[in-house]
């Protein structure tokens, strides 16, 4: 915790142009090796709870990899999933942020000066969750 994140060029032009400004922002990454329903079940499940993300003043982005844009497009478009999404080619984003190549790293929250400051899926399970709440609260009784 705590690395910065960064983006190429493009990249980062595309960020701006999605997100704009934050306060915390949630990145859920899939790297070309994931099994793609298994990550689009996930952000199904991260929809249930966009309410308390939306309290925490938390935004979400999703980094998918280009060669899974049609089948991503079209399970958001089921689902009714509207989170910004940034295709990646050739894993540019993985292969900046060396954090990124440890399975457990592919989903954080990054602060406003894109810092981590936590590591790993908050809707992984009850506790994760719970464990993400309790540190959000805190955050934001800081501000």
């Amino acid at each position: 915790m705590g690395s910065e994140i960064v983006f190429s060029e493009s990249g980062k032009e595309n960020f701006d142009e999605k997100i704009g400004s934050y306060d915390y922002l949630l990145v859920y990454s899939l790297s070309p090796d994931d099994c793609t329903p298994c990550f689009l079940q996930s952000i199904g499940v991260l929809d249930f709870h966009r309410n308390d993300l939306e309290r925490f003043g938390v935004k979400v982005l999703l980094m998918i990899p280009e060669v899974s844009r049609v089948e991503a497009e079209e399970f958001m478009e089921q689902v009714g999933v509207d989170y910004p999404v940034l295709y990646e080619k050739d894993d540019e984003f993985r292969k900046a942020n060396g954090l990124m190549n440890n399975p457990m790293c592919k989903t954080f929250v990054m602060d406003g000066n894109n810092k981590v400051i936590w590591i790993g899926s908050p809707v992984q399970n009850d506790k994760s969750w719970k464990r993400y709440c309790k540190m959000m609260e805190m955050l934001r009784k800081d501000k």
